[in-house]
């Protein structure tokens, strides 16, 4: 129960679960590097500032895999360079 915040980091693969909270990741790097299993059963999901319905999220095709799953919360991806 509660939000993982993640700012500002060189993330290679990773997972983080919740059941209760927001998922917030700020990856210093370009998102051509990354691929994607995002899910939330209610709320919403972002990718580098593009909202998308939890059955549309791309999932990327980079070597580094980002699994984030939360039941009630959304989940948000920024990237920078």
């Amino acid at each position: 129960v509660g939000d993982c915040t993640v700012t500002d980091s060189t993330v290679g693969s990773c997972s983080i679960d919740t059941s209760t909270g927001d998922i917030n990741i700020g990856i210093k790097g370009d998102k051509k590097g990354y691929s994607y299993d995002l899910d939330t059963s209610t709320g919403d999901v972002e990718v580098d500032g593009k909202k998308y319905d939890d059955d549309d999220v791309p999932e990327g095709s980079g070597k580094n895999r980002i699994n984030a799953h939360t039941s009630v919360g959304d989940i948000n991806i920024s990237f920078c360079n």
